[in-house]
């Protein structure tokens, strides 16, 4: 890594469905490594999970959406928990790392300017790149209502702000707006977007262009293609 890439951080906002959990597998055991070559993976303090930053998400996204995240940490809006969350992420963000990498699929469902600048709030000063994987809308939805089945939910909503709305038009798969929010606070120059169809067509896996996109160490990449964990194609 150049001079600069110093002091920054790079947040991988998924898509969900797009071999994010293999990413963040490789991360997390990948982070010993990385961190010699002065990159710091996140690591979240409610899980003691190394890669999931559920903090970042739950400081960051709008009160009224009702995710899965939210019911696995039920007191994460409290507004002591608020604070808890916010100081442990500002506290990794001050690691002498030149790098912080975050990754959590959550961060994808944000869509106003005022949750974007809550995730800043939390990275302390460093300087945001984002890295974020688009698939085609409605292979993405099929995934989708399967991931929702798996786990328990229903796979359609009445209402259009549901992050169970798997209509054709739901606001999930508005892949513009998503872009555009991130890019209205951060810049379009600091958002990356890869496209997951032409990558698992290519390489056979979305991993080692996000291990590029996230400027991490060439020589640390891994050389074989990550089982696709999570998967419900």
């Amino acid at each position: 890594m150049d001079s600069s890439s110093a002091r920054d951080v790079v947040l991988h906002i998924g898509t969900h469905k797009t071999g994010t959990t293999s990413f963040q597998v490789t991360l997390a055991a990948s982070a010993a490594s990385l961190a010699s070559h002065g990159v710091h993976v996140f690591q979240s303090g409610l899980t003691k999970r190394t890669s999931w930053s559920h903090e970042l998400a739950l400081i960051s996204l709008r009160s009224e959406l009702n995710i899965p995240l939210r019911s696995m940490f039920p007191d994460s809006s409290l507004p002591s928990m608020q604070r808890q969350m916010l100081q442990d992420c500002i506290s990794q963000m001050q690691s002498p790392a030149r790098r912080v990498v975050a990754s959590h699929e959550a961060l994808s469902f944000i869509r106003t300017r005022q949750e974007v600048e809550r995730l800043v709030e939390a990275l302390d000063g460093r300087v945001c790149k984002v890295v974020c994987v688009l698939r085609d809308a409605e292979s993405f939805l099929q995934s989708w209502k399967n991931q929702l089945a798996k786990t328990k939910h229903a796979t359609s909503s009445a209402h259009f702000e549901s992050f169970m709305n798997t209509d054709l038009d739901s606001w999930i798969v508005d892949w513009d707006e998503l872009i555009g929010v991130y890019a209205g606070v951060l810049g379009a120059e600091a958002v990356t977007v890869l496209n997951y169809e032409r990558e698992a067509q290519n390489h056979g896996t979305i991993i080692h262009a996000l291990w590029s996109a996230c400027g991490l160490p060439e020589s640390l990449r891994p050389n074989h293609s990550a089982k696709w964990l999570n998967s419900s194609h």
